[in-house]
């Protein structure tokens, strides 16, 4: 008797682990499936959060320009003395800080509006083959005159045989500008910034901008590169006037480009632009 009891309870034990084990699988999948149901609802409502804010910045953006406008137009207009000479020397200069003023503000404006609309994927854009060679070579000589300002030495990395990229090109020339001059203005005289485009092996296509400057933290880099922070931390000059990389990072997204930004004291600070395989033209 015994043993037949035993019996029971083994041919019984298997169709019970069996039943609970299809249970947790169970469960499993539906956690799965909540979990994939909540990323979607996630996903779709950061996107509709990002066109409110994209709306909500061109109308503040179209409030401001009317009023700034005029300010800069009065300015010039003194500035030049188009009505007659000005007497007191102090006014003129004050008449130039008003004029600068009003125009970088006009410009941060603008370049908030531009970040915006790349995130709320509403940014306009004329997309070509664009040769990134050509293009980062035209950068490497346009920030010549401040590499030299700075004593950092810049070059470009040898780059043959690279493929065009689905881009635009204004727009991918700005954002690599921007974080080259970062990088200058960031790395200590007799530091060295360099600029390299590579072929990866998933067939994407990879253009770094490397210095060795001062690095960031990981909670300034988040900070960096996001528009709508305020660090005193983080170094004016890699971020510039505060949207500067938010900006290039804008840019690089909105031309199909994935952005990394990584930094540490062995390796320096590395700004990636990786484009897909499927953003690259066939020779």
């Amino acid at each position: 008797m015994e043993i037949r009891h035993r019996e029971r309870e083994v041919s019984i034990e298997p169709g019970a682990q069996e039943a609970e084990g299809r249970q947790k699988l169970a469960e499993q999948k539906a956690g799965k499936g909540k979990a994939g149901k909540q990323r979607g609802r996630r996903a779709k409502n950061g996107a509709a959060a990002r066109l409110v804010e994209s709306d909500l910045l061109a109308k503040i953006s179209l409030e401001l320009r009317a009023p700034l406008n005029s300010i800069i137009g009065f300015a010039e207009l003194m500035k030049d003395k188009r009505l007659g000479e000005i007497d007191n020397p102090h006014y003129e200069s004050y008449i130039r800080d008003i004029h600068d003023s009003g125009k970088l503000t006009l410009s941060l404006i603008e370049d908030l509006l531009v970040i915006a609309r790349a995130r709320a994927g509403t940014l306009a854009l004329d997309v070509a083959p664009v040769d990134l060679g050509e293009l980062a070579a035209q950068a490497v000589a346009a920030n010549q005159a401040l590499a030299q300002e700075r004593r950092v030495f810049l070059r470009l990395a040898p780059c043959n045989g690279v493929p065009p990229v689905l881009a635009e090109r204004e727009s991918l020339a700005r954002a690599v500008n921007i974080l080259l001059a970062g990088a200058l203005r960031a790395s200590p005289p007799g530091g060295q910034v360099i600029i390299s485009l590579r072929r990866k092996r998933s067939g994407a296509l990879r253009l770094r901008v490397h210095d060795n400057g001062e690095p960031l933290s990981g909670k300034e880099l988040a900070r960096a590169l996001d528009p709508f922070a305020y660090s005193e931390t983080t170094p004016i000059a890699r971020s510039g006037n505060g949207l500067a990389l938010p900006l290039a990072k804008a840019l690089a997204q909105a031309n199909g480009a994935k952005f990394k930004l990584k930094s540490s004291h062995r390796k320096g600070t590395r700004a990636d632009l990786i484009f897909p395989a499927d953003r690259l033209v066939p020779s």
